[in-house]
This record gives structure tokens, C-alpha cells and sequence, in this order.
């Protein structure tokens, strides 16, 4: 007896299976397994002495609808990871960590090494770069550095964000916003004029986006908080 069963599998392909009776029962449960939801469209019995052909289709069978469900679930689990806007970066908050520290650690013990030098063998044509107003900024970048690192460790901890550290990078970003500002308008950040003014130029369009961003924190901070009122209510 020959098996001929057309399958619908997915919209744009149609299966053909032939069998020997020796394989008929296989073939049927492996179909019944792996497409419970898929149609039959039609049956019909002859002579063939051909088993091979179905289990070969079979299979083939399975490993089409196999692949069209590991698709399917990576693409899930993909979308899934986008949406989950709450996740902790974990290798990006260690790298903040770890940026944060060096550049506090450097502009804080070590000022007077930031600087130009000429000539590698010629330590004497080392010139500093930052200006002695610049000190005037230190208590606040203390400040911002110190709440930084503190809430990059609690985001570690926790590995996801919550309301309160939400709430608590917004207040970053508005401290962030205020020194930027304060740096514009400020004396001379280093001993050179066009140098300066290059990075208060620098500054001043940072402030853009990071006004933009505290807005942003802010609309989201009330449409999760709003949302989450509600479904509790």
C-alpha cells in the first residue's frame, strides 16, 4: 500500500508523503506529533514496495516544521529582550563603573597631570591643561560621580530597574544638566582660550540632548507609574 497525504504546513508550502505499509504507522505519528494542527487534505492507498521515500519525507517533514518553531521562539524571545526596557546591562553598567572611576580618580588626585606634553623624551615640555577655575567644578562632578557609581552598583545588584532607581537616574540627569550649565557659563576650563571655548562649545550642545532625555525620563516615570496604579487599583 502507498500513503499519499498532502499536508498544509504553511501557507506557501504543501507536502507530499509516500509510504510502504511498513512505515505508515511512523509516519503518522510523526505527523500527528509534530503538525497536530494541520489539515489533511486528502488520502489515498496503492501499491508500493517504497518505505525509504517516507521516512525520508518524513523527516524532512519534521525538521521544516522544527525549524519554523525555533524561528518563530528566537524571534519571541529576541522581541521579548527588546521590550524588557527594564533590564540591567550588566557588562555596560560595569564598563560605566569602571569610566566613572578613572575619571574621577584622575581629575580629582591627579589634576595638574592632565595636560599636553611635546616630546616623550623631554618631560619638561609637559604643559597642564586644566585652568585653576576649573577646581570651582569639582565639588559638583564629585557629587554627580559618587551618585553615578552608587546607583550603577544598585542597578547590579537588583539587575533590573525599578521606580525608585528610575526616579533616581532622572535626578542624575537634571544634576548632569545643571553642572553643563554652569560649566558653559563658568570661568576657563583649561589654560588655553580656543581650547575652552571648543569644549564649552562642546558642552552647550550636550545640553540638548540630555534636556531632551530628563523629559523623556520624566513622560515614562508617569506612564509606568499611572500604569501601575491602575492595575493594582
Amino acid at each position: 500500500m502507498i500513503l499519499e497525504a498532502e499536508k498544509n504546513v504553511s501557507p506557501s508550502a504543501t507536502i507530499r508523503v509516500f509510504a510502504s505499509d511498513r512505515v505508515i504507522v511512523l509516519a503518522t505519528r510523526l505527523v500527528a506529533k509534530y503538525c497536530p494542527d494541520a489539515r489533511c487534505a486528502q488520502w489515498r492507498f496503492a501499491d508500493n514496495e517504497n518505505g525509504t521515500r517516507l521516512q525520508k519525507t518524513a523527516l524532512d517533514l519534521v525538521a521544516k516544521v522544527e525549524g519554523e518553531k525555533m524561528l518563530a521562539n528566537t524571534t519571541q524571545q529576541i522581541l521579548n529582550a527588546k521590550a524588557d526596557s527594564d533590564r540591567v546591562h550588566v557588562v555596560g553598567t560595569i564598563v560605566e563603573v569602571g569610566l566613572i572611576a578613572a575619571v574621577a580618580i584622575a581629575l580629582h588626585f591627579f589634576p595638574e597631570k592632565v595636560g599636553v606634553i611635546k616630546s616623550l623624551t623631554d618631560p619638561s615640555s609637559f604643559t597642564p591643561l586644566l585652568a585653576a577655575k576649573f577646581q570651582d567644578h569639582m565639588p559638583m562632578l564629585n557629587l554627580y560621580w559618587g551618585l553615578a557609581a552608587s546607583l550603577c552598583i544598585a542597578n547590579l545588584t537588583l539587575r533590573r530597574w525599578n521606580i525608585v532607581t528610575r526616579c533616581a537616574e532622572l535626578g542624575l540627569n537634571i544634576l548632569a544638566l545643571s553642572i553643563l550649565v554652569q560649566m558653559v557659563l563658568g570661568g576657563p576650563i583649561t589654560v588655553s582660550p580656543g581650547i575652552t571655548m571648543l569644549i564649552k562649545f562642546g558642552l552647550a550642545i550636550a545640553v540638548i540632548p540630555t534636556c531632551v532625555t530628563v523629559v523623556r525620563e520624566i513622560h515614562e516615570l508617569i506612564s509606568k507609574y499611572t500604569i501601575t496604579v491602575q492595575s493594582k487599583a
